[in-house]
């Protein structure tokens, strides 16, 4: 799983989230609860306060009982070189 992904929640990921009799464990409700749509994996550790192995392996289950899904997977583009010797916008001449 790549930290860069962002997950959003299921409308059966709601639903347990609004619940009142909980059927998820303790850490499984951390994890869904900071699932914001918005936050890659990264920052839902620091949300749900559990190491990212352990974030990683809830999220697996969560996605298989189908309570999350992957929204977006976020890919940084390498910067490619602007200018160089041929600079089309030397004015200097």
């Amino acid at each position: 799983m790549d930290v860069k992904t962002v997950f959003t929640k299921t409308a059966k990921g709601v639903t347990q989230v609004n619940k009142k009799t909980q059927s998820l464990s303790r850490d499984m409700m951390k994890a869904l609860k900071a699932i914001d749509g918005k936050s890659n994996v990264e920052a839902l550790v620091e949300k749900a306060d559990l190491a990212l192995s352990a974030l990683e392996k809830l999220l697996a289950v969560l996605e298989k009982d189908a309570y999350v899904k992957v929204f977006e997977v976020r890919r940084e583009d390498p910067l490619t070189d602007f200018g160089g010797e041929d600079d089309d916008f030397d004015f200097t001449a």
